[in-house]
């Protein structure tokens, strides 16, 4: 009998699905690493960052609306967005291993205060779901993209971290349209200042 969750053909796993023919204006399409339906009660979903990446705004965006209209008709939901380091890529992934960096669950997107794996994260909640009581996880808010200004992340988290202020004044007087390609020149310690990494 074969051990369920486990890839069996490799070659299928690694082919690549194209979807530039399904462009519509500028939405395209976007998928997630894994999902799962729990007993008609609760979706849980999680996506894999190498080394911490962000996610697209187009991505965050679904993401956002998918789990909160989902809470809005009664189901539970938990989205992972989860780092892995693995650099080679002839390696697996081992997903229930990898660290979580943040998450959505009730409208918001929060990150965990102490590390978790994604295994202890989807674990945790599905207990709730089992026990039939209200999940809540040790976490912080995290604003994103699509749900505040840039401008107002950045003046909020150089408030709370003197952080860069050369970094801050050249964002500051740019204008931003795409927030990642925004941060990326300027220095890792400003981003860990934005992202609370």
């Amino acid at each position: 009998m074969s051990e369920r969750g486990k890839i069996y053909n490799r070659e299928r796993a690694r082919q690549q699905r194209d979807f530039h023919g399904l462009l519509r204006g500028k939405i395209t399409p976007t998928d997630f690493d894994c999902s799962v339906e729990y007993h008609d009660k609760a979706w849980v979903w999680v996506e894999e960052k190498y080394r911490g990446n962000g996610m697209p705004p187009g991505q965050e965006l679904a993401i956002k609306r998918l789990t909160d209209d989902l809470e809005r008709s009664g189901k539970k939901t938990l989205f992972i967005i989860a780092s892995h380091n693995v650099s080679d890529t002839s390696e697996d992934i081992v997903v229930a291993d990898t660290e979580v960096m943040m998450y959505r669950h009730l409208n918001e997107w929060k990150k965990p205060l102490t590390p978790k794996t994604v295994k202890e994260l989807y674990d945790s909640f599905l207990n709730s779901i089992d026990m039939n009581v209200q999940w809540k996880e040790k976490s912080s808010p995290v604003m994103c993209i699509s749900e505040t200004p840039i401008t107002d992340i950045i003046v909020q988290r150089m408030d709370e971290d003197a952080g860069c202020n050369r970094c801050y004044s050249a964002i500051r007087d740019q204008c931003i349209s795409n927030y990642k390609n925004s941060i990326e020149p300027f220095c890792g310690h400003f981003r860990e200042v934005l992202f609370k990494r």
